[in-house]
């Protein structure tokens, strides 16, 4: 038979709270280490350098749809194209 905790977190949709009501983390150890790890993955793996190729490559992808949807919308595709280069620039440059 399943324990009292486990079936209300299944009626909830979800695994037991672990913690008490207001609280994200159990304790103040268990959420530096969820922060540091976060740093680290932003320090390390998830950097300019890994990610404006793909905000950049992205970019070429759309151009297509946004020319598409210039003429749908009786824009200039041209200008819609620079519009999107601008913005994604600035995203990278930020």
């Amino acid at each position: 038979m399943a324990s009292r905790t486990s079936a209300s977190a299944a009626r909830r949709g979800g695994a037991p709270a672990a913690t008490s009501p207001g609280r994200c983390w159990p304790t103040r150890r268990s959420a530096s280490c969820f922060l540091a790890k976060i740093k680290e993955l932003l320090d390390t793996t998830y950097t300019q350098k890994a990610i404006f190729p793909l905000i950049e490559s992205m970019g070429k992808r759309l151009e297509d749809e946004v020319k598409f949807r210039a003429e749908l919308r009786k824009e200039d595709p041209k200008d819609a194209v620079k519009r999107l280069n601008k913005n994604s620039t600035r995203c990278a440059n930020t």
